[in-house]
């Protein structure tokens, strides 16, 4: 028996895998590792993600990137004081 062990970025990834071996009729078992995510990232990051966060979008990254430029103000504002 073969042991290899996979460290996937995302459940996409997982899901890819999972149908590809039932396709192929390969035997397999797993076990999930408790704070994967969280095990080997440096405090500082973790605390950078919970502050910026992120969240599910349809979009893609060019696609929120144009998204956020045309949100944006480009002209110059007067206040009166």
């Amino acid at each position: 028996m073969k042991i290899i062990t996979l460290k996937l970025r995302n459940q996409s990834e997982w899901q890819f895998l999972l149908d590809l071996l039932r396709r192929l009729n390969i035997n397999f078992e797993w076990r999930e590792e408790e704070n994967a995510s969280t095990k080997n990232i440096p405090p500082h990051q973790d605390a950078i993600a919970e502050l910026f966060g992120c969240w599910p979008s349809d979009k893609s990254s060019d696609e929120l990137i144009e998204s956020i430029m045309d949100a944006r103000i480009s002209q110059t504002r007067e206040v009166t004081l």
